[in-house]
């Protein structure tokens, strides 16, 4: 039996892998829509703004990118 104790995450730790597994769900499914039309270009835009969200948070916890 191994009685050797693995290190716990830090609260900090786990907040910064959760925002990361988001931001790369987000990042890996890019609208399908026709990005030249008026609704498709909305969509862009938001995926967009959300990503550039997500990298700003994460550069402030000072995660590398």
């Amino acid at each position: 039996m191994n009685t050797e104790l693995k290190p716990l995450k830090t609260f900090a730790q786990s907040e910064r892998e959760s925002l990361m597994k988001q931001f790369h769900d987000v990042a890996a499914h890019p609208p399908q829509t026709d990005p030249f039309s008026h609704a498709g270009a909305q969509a862009w835009q938001e995926w967009t703004e959300s990503c550039r969200a997500y990298e700003n948070l994460l550069f402030s916890m000072g995660v590398p990118l």
